[in-house]
């Protein structure tokens, strides 16, 4: 493709983002409720404030650096670093810190729960 033809296309790009209508959420929408019709059907997203609007806040200490992700809305927590929060985005935390813990250990073996077939044979210490 010539030069001329890519700053073409990327013209074209340009344009039709900055074309591109912001889309109107209608009022009194709750979130996660759709709108629109047909293919332009979609969802009211969630924002920060919703979700604690929704759920108490609770102060916590997380024991690792992981991603939260509750709504489509990202909670970033640190390892010793307190925090508050909704209490869903704890309650995240600690579903996932109890499905890591359910993994099935076997000497020099960690299998994961759902690993998919494979079963740890019993140890017995002898």
């Amino acid at each position: 493709m010539a030069k001329g033809d890519l700053l073409k296309a990327k013209e074209a790009i340009d344009m039709a983002i900055d074309a591109e209508e912001e889309v109107q959420v209608p009022p009194g929408l709750l979130p996660g409720e759709k709108f629109g019709h047909g293919l332009a059907r979609q969802k009211k997203q969630y924002t920060p404030s919703d979700i604690a609007e929704q759920y108490p806040e609770v102060e916590f200490t997380p024991e690792e650096t992981i991603p939260v992700t509750v709504h489509g809305v990202r909670y970033q927590l640190r390892q010793d670093v307190a925090i508050k929060v909704p209490s869903i985005v704890k309650d995240v935390y600690d579903e996932s810190r109890r499905e890591r813990r359910k993994a099935i250990v076997v000497p020099g073996i960690n299998i994961a729960t759902g690993a998919g077939g494979l079963e740890a044979e019993k140890y017995v210490e002898k």
